[in-house]
This record gives structure tokens, C-alpha cells and sequence, in this order.
């Protein structure tokens, strides 16, 4: 992204270290607060994509659970929207795999265990929130800690007629229904996708 680089300041505060993805719709860096020396996690997202940032943004301030990750300030600078949260120290799942590492069946169990917690907790606010995209890239192992659900980009409000809107997902853990545009979104989708992501 234009501008963007190790060393750039954000509202005077938190000063970027290094990039530690990168999605559709921006990056997310690594940064440190300089008065306290805490290190977050930085969503930089351009303005073009405004208006899905703030439903993304109004939607991770509302959250508060152990396997999701707290949002704990939102900054607005020229160019990004920039939704600033507790950085997991750990590694993706996606990460274990591929170093050829074989999950026993009851760390598979676990996964399912805590993943479906959160979802619990997400489909039981009202209105339920989906988060449409659970795959092994999204969940996060903390170093010396549980597993947390990361990346809501994609995530929404559940709501009845939701067909024709653009859906998002990743193949091979995406459920049918987000692939047709007049079926409609639930809990369910979410379920598919745990499930998926556990085989």
C-alpha cells in the first residue's frame, strides 16, 4: 500500500513494525505503542472499502470472548481506516499443517470445542453474527494459550432475505449456499464451515 512502511505513526502513538498479512481488502501490520510499549495488531484498510470497514469495525467492537480477538481503538487516518487490536502471539492453523504436522484426534476434538464455543457465542447475539469465512489460516494458536478466531472481513449480521448480495467465503470451506446468491445465509453456514475445516 502506498505510504505504508516500517516506521510509520498512526495518531501519534502506535508505530508500525512489520507487515503480518495481507488480505482483499487491506494488510494487517504489527505495531507498538509508544508510551506503553504494548505491541497490537493493525487492520489497515483503505478508504475506498469505507462502508464495509465500518460494519466490520461497529460489529468487532461489540465482541468480547476469550476466542475472538478485542478490538481496543479505531483511528481514522488520510488514506485507511484502521481498527487496532490485541495481537495473538502464536500460529495459524494453516501454519501447523504445513509443516507436516498431524493433528491427533483429540486436538482435532479441541479445535472443534473451542472454535464452536465462539460460534455459540456469535450466533447467540441478536441478531446472530455469521463469520463466513472459518477455515485453518483463521484460527489462531496463542503461545501457551487456547485458539482464537481471527479475520471478520467477511462477516456479517444474520438477517432474512439475503439473496443477490455479493457473497464471500474460501473454497473448499465455504458452504453451498454461499455460492448461490438466492439461497440464504444462517447459522448453518457457519457450521458447514467448522465442519470442513475439521475434516
Amino acid at each position: 500500500m502506498i505510504g505504508l512502511q516500517a516506521g510509520y505513526l498512526l495518531d501519534g502513538k502506535y508505530q508500525l513494525i512489520k507487515p503480518l498479512g495481507k488480505g482483499g481488502e487491506g494488510s494487517v501490520w504489527l505495531a507498538l505503542h509508544l508510551r506503553t510499549e504494548q505491541f497490537w495488531a493493525v487492520k489497515m484498510i483503505p478508504k475506498t472499502a469505507r462502508r464495509r470497514e465500518f460494519h466490520e469495525l461497529n460489529m468487532m467492537k461489540q465482541l468480547h470472548h476469550i476466542s475472538l480477538p478485542r478490538v481496543i481503538d479505531v483511528l481514522e487516518e488520510d488514506l485507511w481506516i484502521c481498527l487496532v487490536m490485541e495481537y495473538i502471539h502464536g500460529y495459524s492453523l494453516e501454519t501447523f499443517m504445513s509443516r507436516k504436522k498431524r493433528m491427533t484426534q483429540e486436538q482435532v476434538l479441541d479445535v472443534g470445542l473451542q472454535i464452536g464455543k465462539a460460534l455459540c457465542y456469535l450466533h447467540g447475539r441478536k441478531p446472530p453474527v455469521l463469520h463466513l469465512d472459518i477455515k485453518p489460516a483463521n484460527v489462531i494458536q496463542r503461545k501457551g494459550g487456547g485458539l482464537v478466531l481471527v479475520d471478520f472481513g467477511s462477516a456479517r449480521k444474520a438477517k432474512q432475505g439475503t439473496g443477490g448480495e455479493m457473497r464471500r467465503g474460501t473454497v473448499g470451506f465455504a458452504a453451498p449456499e454461499q455460492y448461490d446468491p438466492a439461497l440464504e445465509l444462517s447459522q448453518r453456514t457457519d457450521i458447514y464451515g467448522l465442519g470442513a475445516m475439521l475434516y
